[in-house]
């Protein structure tokens, strides 16, 4: 919901909310690159601080397949990439495909009485299912 609640004054005196700028939960970001390295900017942009590993690991993978975006050098060494909205979708959709091919690779599923399906998942591998949309129509 990006917003946190803050009280002020005594127990019962109220509370406010305030704009939180932190990307939400079901984000989808590549391997080995955490949540304290995007920032969603006011103006509709995303910035990744990444080591330079993070960065080329990226590159080597599909997650960048169809973004064109260079990073530039920070002084301490990091590579910054500033994604524009569509940029940052065409990242969002590719990593859903990645997730799902690699869930899918590793999940024990069983038939079932009555010709339905059961797939056996661990708790993480579920909820990035769930977060990606997998479980839609």
């Amino acid at each position: 919901d990006g917003y946190t609640m803050e009280s002020f004054g005594g127990d019962d005196e109220g509370y406010t909310l305030q704009e939180e700028p932190k990307p939400t939960s079901d984000v989808l970001l590549p391997e080995g690159v955490s949540q304290d390295t995007l920032s969603v900017n006011p103006g509709g942009t995303y910035t990744l601080t990444l080591t330079e590993m993070q960065w080329k690991a990226m590159q080597a993978g599909q997650s960048m397949s169809g973004v064109n975006v260079k990073a530039t050098r920070g002084g301490d060494g990091m590579y910054i990439i500033v994604l524009d909205d569509s940029q940052w979708q065409q990242m969002q959709y590719n990593l859903r495909i990645v997730y799902t091919q690699t869930i899918m690779q590793k999940i024990n599923v069983q038939q079932i009485s009555g010709g339905g399906y059961l797939l056996i998942l661990k708790p993480q591998e579920y909820d990035i299912l769930l977060n990606i949309g997998a479980f839609k129509g």
